[in-house]
C-alpha cells in the first residue's frame, strides 16, 4: 500500500478539504475567500445530482473530479515544502513536473472513493479579514454534515498575478502539506527522486513504500 492510498484524516477529512478547493479552482475572485466559496456549492449540488451515474461508474468519477481540479493548488510552492531548498534546487524541471503529475495521480484515486461520502453536507465561511502585510492569508470553514461535529478546515494561500493559491491545509489540527513532507522526503533522501516519482506511478511496490502518518500541530 502506497503513502497516499493508507491515508486515513478522520475518515477521509484530507479528501473533502480538496473538494472544497476543485469547488473553487474555476472562480474569478477578490480575496482568497471569494475564490473558495463561489463555486462549491455549485459543485456540491453537481455531485449529487450525478450521484447515481458516479457511484456506477469510477471513470466518470475520476474524470469528473480530474477536471474539477483547476489551477487554485500552488504546485511549485507545495513542491518547495514537501522536497526541501536542496532537493528541489537540484531536481530538474522535468523531474519536478513528473513528481507533482505522480503525485496528484495518487491522491485523485484517493480522493475519487471517498468524495461521495460528504455531497450532503454544507460549507461554512468563517469570518474573513484580508492582512495585506502579510506573506499569505488565512481562510477558516468549516464542513457541517448531520449527526457529526463540525470538521474544521483552514487553508493558507498566497497571491500570485493577481490570483489566489493554495500552499498548506491544516484539517483538524493536520497541517497536510507537511505530513506529506515528513512522509516523503525520508524515502526521497534514501531512494532518490525518481525512484520515489517510479513509485508513486505504481512502479515500484512495496520495497520503498512508507505508511503515511499525518502529524498535528497547535
Amino acid at each position: 500500500m502506497t503513502n497516499i492510498a493508507s491515508l486515513r484524516l478522520s475518515g477521509g477529512v484530507f479528501a473533502l478539504s480538496v473538494l472544497l478547493l476543485w469547488a473553487g479552482a474555476g472562480a474569478t475572485a477578490e480575496s482568497p475567500q471569494a475564490r473558495l466559496q463561489s463555486v462549491s456549492e455549485e459543485l456540491l449540488e453537481q455531485i449529487r445530482l450525478r450521484m447515481d451515474e458516479f457511484e456506477r461508474d469510477d471513470e466518470a468519477l475520476y474524470t469528473f473530479v480530474d477536471s474539477t481540479l483547476g489551477g487554485v493548488l500552488d504546485y511549485d510552492q507545495i513542491l518547495k515544502i514537501i522536497l526541501g531548498k536542496k532537493i528541489y534546487q537540484e531536481a530538474t524541471p522535468t523531474q519536478r513536473d513528473e513528481f507533482i503529475v505522480s503525485l496528484k495521480r495518487q491522491l485523485l484515486e484517493l480522493y475519487a472513493k471517498v468524495i461521495l461520502k460528504y455531497a450532503d453536507g454544507k460549507v461554512q465561511y468563517l469570518p474573513f479579514e484580508l492582512k495585506p502585510n502579510k506573506a499569505y492569508q488565512v481562510v477558516r470553514t468549516e464542513f457541517l454534515m448531520s449527526g457529526k461535529a463540525p470538521v474544521d478546515l483552514t487553508y493558507l494561500m498566497r497571491e500570485i498575478e493577481g490570483e489566489w493559491y493554495v500552499f498548506e491545509i491544516r484539517a483538524d489540527g493536520i497541517f497536510l502539506i507537511k505530513s506529506l513532507k515528513d512522509s516523503l522526503r525520508p524515502e526521497i533522501k534514501q531512494n532518490g527522486l525518481d525512484a520515489v516519482i517510479e513509485r508513486l506511478r505504481g512502479g515500484t511496490p512495496g520495497k520503498t513504500s512508507r505508511r503515511f502518518t499525518p502529524h498535528a500541530h497547535a
